[in-house]
């Protein structure tokens, strides 16, 4: 009896003991579940506030100033766009600029919402060896919309047809600087106001055509060789339809190959007091690749165009016989253009990237005009030669030095030879050649992105 009386009292001072242990091991339980649902909670706040940061204004900008050391031909005419100083037209000339390139660009990014977002840029430029005249200018303004299926893009925008990283090329030798090949072999007609449909890799632009042909004045010329007299018409120009640029991109490979075709096309109507009334008609097709093997790549592009001046192709090196001219019985003649790019580089580590490169273009034209030069017979008389041609050639190499992520030493060296334009068929001469001289350089850019 005893035995049980105290068997009882045990049990009856552990039971509680046993059911507070119990209870705290729920507790314990319950608080793990709260904990891990907090924590899912937690993650899904932290998802959410990133998410937050994506929407709104991101600003950004890139400064580029360039320190270089540039030499020019007697017969190179114009030049560098950052210092006019250097090359006049009567002895070669050399010089040292320091200046801010004109790709340098501040902008902002505003994401509305998950499917639109818009970009306004604007660009900085200082023209003067003394840094007194400064420009800012609108490069981009534009919006996105993606609709499911593709993408509108409304505003100022670069081109279906421009061929953007193929090059890092950074010399100034007319745009300013950091113009990767744009302005010095690849297709390129400026960041243009445009409406575009993108499916994919597949783009469609409607394009502000090029309006400053509405300056189109070839001359006219009456009375013959000996008594001629220029006279520049008085000229009308009609759009009837914008510019069209088309553009796809096939990734093969696993997209370490990717080949790039464009094409472009604008007409135009011209009418003058002289009789003219023709039709212009310009257009460009071209074709990039690019390939990577591991820590190396190839870059390379081919293009054609008629009448690129025209179009409004900017080129820097092949100067001459660009637009079409009209000929003595006011007859349209148009002018053809080649030119191709090529860069090859290595990327020896995370600091520093080896590239190399150039470009060639070439052109010609029927029924140029021509002016008896200095020291001749008929000198300051214009007359029609029966062809035109002019061929041109850039290289270039450079070493890309990132310090980090935001700043960057590019140093540069490279040639620009604009070969020769040569006139045949000129009345009482025949052939006639004209050097137009070359222009080298040292160019080192700072830049910092940020």
């Amino acid at each position: 009896m005893k035995k049980l009386l105290i068997a009882l009292l045990v049990l009856g001072l552990i039971a509680p003991g046993m059911a507070m242990a119990q209870d705290l091991e729920q507790r314990v339980d319950r608080l793990e579940e709260n904990m891990q649902e907090f924590t899912k909670q937690g993650m899904k706040l932290k998802e959410t506030v990133i998410g937050m940061k994506k929407f709104g204004f991101h600003f950004y900008g890139s400064l580029r100033t360039h320190l270089g050391y540039y030499d020019v031909d007697q017969e190179y005419s114009g030049g560098l766009k950052n210092d006019g100083t250097i090359g006049n037209s009567w002895d070669d000339d050399s010089g040292t600029t320091l200046s801010v390139g004109s790709q340098s660009r501040f902008g902002a990014k505003a994401i509305a919402s998950e499917n639109f977002y818009g970009v306004l840029e604007f660009g900085l430029e200082e023209t003067d060896r003394d840094g007194q005249t400064n420009d800012t200018y609108l490069r981009l303004a534009y919006g996105v919309w993606d609709f499911g299926s593709g993408e509108l893009m409304v505003g100022k925008n670069y081109t279906p047809a421009t061929y953007l990283g193929y090059s890092s090329f950074i010399g100034d030798v007319g745009a300013g600087g950091d113009a990767n090949l744009l302005v010095s072999g690849l297709p390129f007609v400026s960041r243009q106001p445009l409406i575009e449909l993108q499916f994919g890799d597949f783009e469609f632009a409607l394009i502000e055509p090029y309006t400053e042909a509405t300056d189109y004045s070839d001359s006219q010329y009456i009375g013959g060789l000996a008594g001629g007299a220029a006279v520049t018409p008085n000229t009308d120009v009609d759009f009837k339809i914008p510019r069209i640029e088309v553009a796809h991109v096939f990734r093969l490979n696993d997209n370490n190959l990717r080949i790039r075709p464009v094409a472009g096309y604008q007409t135009y109507d011209v009418e003058t007091d002289t009789g003219v009334d023709e039709s212009i008609d310009s257009w460009l097709v071209g074709l990039g690749a690019s390939a990577d093997f591991g820590p190396a790549y190839v870059k390379a592009t081919v293009s054609y165009f008629q009448n690129p001046g025209n179009y409004g192709q900017v080129n820097t090196v092949n100067v001459a016989f660009r637009e079409a001219t009209v000929d003595g019985d006011g007859d349209i003649n148009d002018a053809d253009a080649i030119q191709g790019t090529l860069a090859v580089g290595f990327k020896a580590n995370d600091m520093v990237t080896l590239e190399a490169g150039g470009s060639y273009q070439g052109s010609e034209v029927d029924s140029p005009e021509f002016t008896y030069p200095e020291g001749t017979p008929l000198a300051g008389q214009t007359v029609y030669a029966d062809e035109g041609e002019q061929t041109g050639y850039l290289y270039y190499a450079q070493a890309w030095i990132s310090l980090n992520e935001n700043v960057h030493i590019i140093p540069e060296i490279g040639i620009v030879d604009r070969d020769e334009v040569e006139y045949s068929g000129v009345p009482g001469v025949g052939t006639v050649k004209s050097d137009l001289g070359k222009m080298s350089y040292f160019d080192v850019c700072f830049r910092m992105d940020f």
